[in-house]
């Protein structure tokens, strides 16, 4: 097996062996058989199996860890979930998951820098923003980074803790800028 992570354009093509995890940011993730081709020319960036089967659904997560749906996944639901009524259980990150993430969001964040920059004819600072995105050693740093600087908004976890999210009309406060902070 192979993993990866590519953009397609418009549509995506029916191959064998070839199974499309998720999208983050316009970028699949891919499982691939060793036998799978991918379409002459097709971009393709190998990630680690953790990566591709458990870190992305972990991916942007600011709590340390997430909510699955237990029937869904075979957990024994959490008892305040099952108090409320619900049947969920938290999958706490183990530091393994933790890098992995990490890894995976700065992947995909540097491809989206990448992709902006493609069009541009100055590729001034493009450098300096990777390597700045290569400096980023939490979930949280990045999250927020994506916001400042291609205006992929934050949880309202973190938002609530830097106190940009007002409890009282459950929404963010000011305006989100959907605009690149470069």
């Amino acid at each position: 097996m192979r993993y990866g992570l590519t953009q397609f354009k418009k549509e995506i093509p029916a191959i064998t062996g070839m199974r499309v995890v998720t999208s983050y940011d316009g970028f699949s993730i891919l499982v691939l058989s060793d036998d799978a081709i991918l379409p002459e020319g097709q971009y393709f960036q190998e990630i680690t199996e953790l990566e591709a089967t458990e870190a992305w659904k972990y991916y942007g997560e600011v709590r340390g860890y997430r909510s699955a749906y237990s029937d869904l996944e075979g957990l024994e639901p959490d008892p305040e979930s099952l108090a409320q009524g619900k049947r969920k259980t938290k999958v706490y990150m183990t530091t393994e998951i933790t890098a992995a993430v990490i890894t995976l969001m700065k992947r995909i964040f540097k491809l989206r820098i990448d992709e902006i920059f493609e069009s541009r004819e100055s590729k001034e600072y493009q450098q300096d923003i990777l390597d700045y995105i290569d400096s980023l050693t939490t979930i949280k740093e990045l999250t927020y980074e994506r916001e400042r600087l291609i205006g992929v908004e934050m949880s309202k976890t973190q938002l609530l803790e830097l106190y940009l999210w007002d409890t009282e009309i459950n929404s963010r406060k000011g305006l989100m800028t959907f605009k690149l902070g470069f």
